[in-house]
Formats: structure tokens, sequence, C-alpha cells
């Protein structure tokens, strides 16, 4: 029905749109932020720098 490289790409986006929703509900709901910070780059660097060890 659908060619394959629009499959590819649907699912693509899919998992893309999940994953953002998936971090705005964890920040957002679960913890203590506000959801669209999770979307900030900003918010994506500290959370590196706590990981590697440089803050």
């Amino acid at each position: 029905m659908f060619p394959i490289w629009l499959r590819i790409i649907i699912v693509l986006v899919l998992i893309v749109i999940a994953a953002a929703l998936g971090s705005m509900i964890g920040y957002g709901v679960i913890g203590d932020g506000n959801a669209k910070d999770a979307l900030k780059w900003e918010t994506w660097q500290h959370i590196i720098d706590i990981m590697s060890g440089k803050k």
C-alpha cells in the first residue's frame, strides 16, 4: 500500500515524537521541572555535564 521508504520515514517521525513526549512527561510530570524545559538544549547540556563530572 505505501512504499517502504515512506514507512521508514513515518516510523522515524513517530519515534522522535514519542521520545520528545516521553522526555517532557518525565521531566515535567514525574520530575519537578517545566515540561517545555525538557526540549531546551541547556537542560540536556546540564545533564551531560553532571554525567561527565564537570559540575
